[in-house]
């Protein structure tokens, strides 16, 4: 028996078949490529953006431990050299994102196909895709991950402070004085008004410390300087609201001179406006109390004398009994009692 081989037809289909396998082949391990290379820029990116303002699921003692940069240094990085190596200012603690599967100490900076992110003004990181160019479908679409939602919200936040003493009085700047230490160690006065101290669209995110200090001639009564924490978190789509906390010393700025006691008094209000009169052993006096908007509720009304020998002039304040300012906008309220204080 002859074995005449391939006819040359025969081979040239043969070998049209290996190259349509070939083709193929390569295409799916492109697209492979290119999805593994997808997945981890995404994750990359991920990293990148924990960097910058921290990851909020790493908690410590009930408190978010880690803001990143932001947090450390109170302010954004000039750019992404800044997540790795000190630039020069106070409180960096990185590097902040390490390099796992290379040791191209740049390769943080550009993407799993060797294009440079694109870091803009507005808090977005982008990478290009597999082709490297803006737009695209695919693995060539473009990924973005947002830092933060406004970016403002790393930088201008706002902190307020209330300060109580041990009977639940407010604390104005006339009694202690309030600071803040950014997490790089800077020092802030902080403003009062309206019964809170406060510090306004310039504070970044990260954990402050807060300290309440007595003035001169009040250490006696409220004692030493207390300290506390407050966590301020980015927020976002919106400008993020006042981080809030409070301090409340176990001093008192004033002693107990006489309480009247009225029973259940019904103030009624008129205009936001009221005559209040009580009936007591000390005899019939009047205040004008001013109510504000609110949920009605039985009020402490404590009245500070501004004459220790003429009661007829009183300074208000209107509390809850926790202690809290309470607004009102009822037309009537129950006093509990009056507490006139010097």
């Amino acid at each position: 028996m002859i074995n005449k081989g391939f006819t040359l037809m025969e081979v040239i289909i043969v070998i049209v078949i290996l190259g349509i396998l070939a083709a193929l082949a390569v295409r799916l391990v492109d697209t492979a490529l290119d999805r593994s290379r997808f997945e981890a820029t995404g994750k990359e990116m991920e990293h990148l953006v924990f960097a910058v303002v921290g990851n909020p699921s790493l908690i410590q003692s009930g408190l978010r431990s880690d803001f990143g940069y932001v947090g450390d240094c109170a302010a954004l990085p000039s750019s992404l050299d800044d997540l790795v190596t000190d630039p020069g200012v106070t409180g960096w603690n990185g590097p902040y994102i390490s390099n796992e599967f290379t040791q191209d100490p740049d390769d943080f900076k550009t993407d799993a196909w060797g294009t440079e992110y694109n870091i803009k003004a507005d808090g977005t990181i982008t990478s290009y895709g597999s082709d490297g160019a803006f737009g695209g479908t695919g693995y060539a679409e473009d990924i973005t991950k947002v830092i933060l939602d406004p970016i403002d919200n790393a930088t201008k936040n706002s902190i307020k402070v209330y300060v109580r003493d041990g009977n639940g009085t407010t604390l104005t700047n006339i009694y202690v004085g309030v600071t803040i230490d950014d997490p790089g160690g800077v020092s802030y006065n902080l403003l009062y008004a309206s019964g809170y101290f406060y510090l306004n669209g310039i504070v970044p995110i990260g954990n402050w410390k807060i300290t309440a200090t007595p003035t001169v001639g009040y250490i006696g009564k409220l004692g030493g300087a207390l300290e506390s924490i407050v966590s301020v978190y980015p927020r976002g789509p919106t400008p993020a609201p006042a981080s809030v906390t409070k301090i409340r010393f176990a001093g008192t700025i004033a002693e107990i001179y006489k309480e009247y006691r009225a029973g259940q008094v019904e103030v009624t209000s008129a205009g936001g406006a009221a005559n209040v009169t009580f009936t007591a052993v000390g005899g019939p006096f009047s205040v004008v109390l001013t109510l504000r908007t609110g949920p009605a509720k039985a009020f402490r009304l404590r009245v500070t004398a501004t004459d220790d020998t003429n009661y007829d002039d009183f300074d208000l304040i209107v509390e809850n009994t926790k202690g809290q300012a309470v607004n009102c906008s009822s037309t009537s309220a129950v006093i509990d009692y009056i507490v006139i204080e010097r």
